[in-house]
């Protein structure tokens, strides 16, 4: 089990900040870090479910598939919190408009900033990093949500 202090500071990082780099599927918005409860009761039984240990969080890795994402769950401090938010196919897109197949010359001009690294684009606010991988034909080849290191 974790120090007081650093039981702490887990609990502060996990605290949901991820501003414009929510998340929104079916009318539903979310992002990192949000209770899972509220978000898996709202978006109702998932295609398919598949469980790991966790090389990040003590514990497993809970994984539930729905229509066109991915959504990680991690057990944070007692609380099952979202931790990851992968984008699976072209049907859905982040608030900004980036979906798979995208323009990546888009990714520029969201008005937000970024890192580019080996063809990554990283776009990070409070506790999310959002992750847009270039196919290297100037299309969006992956795009996923993850807690903010």
């Amino acid at each position: 089990t974790a120090a007081p202090a650093e039981s702490a500071a887990l609990a502060e990082a996990a605290a949901p900040d991820y501003g414009p780099l929510g998340f929104e599927y079916k009318g539903l918005r979310f992002g990192i870090f949000d209770e899972a409860k509220p978000v898996l009761d709202a978006l109702g039984a998932p295609d398919d479910t598949f469980t790991a240990d966790s090389c990040a969080y003590q514990g497993q890795d809970c994984y539930y598939y729905y229509d066109g994402i991915e959504l990680c769950v991690n057990d944070i401090e007692g609380v099952e919190r979202v931790t990851g938010i992968t984008l699976a196919d072209d049907t859905v897109q982040t608030l900004q408009g980036f979906r798979i197949g995208s323009d990546v010359a888009a990714l520029k001009d969201a008005g937000l900033d970024y890192s580019l690294s080996d063809g990554v684009y990283s776009f990070t606010h409070g506790s999310t990093l959002l992750r847009v991988r270039d196919a290297g034909d100037g299309t969006v080849a992956a795009i996923a949500y993850m807690p903010a290191e």
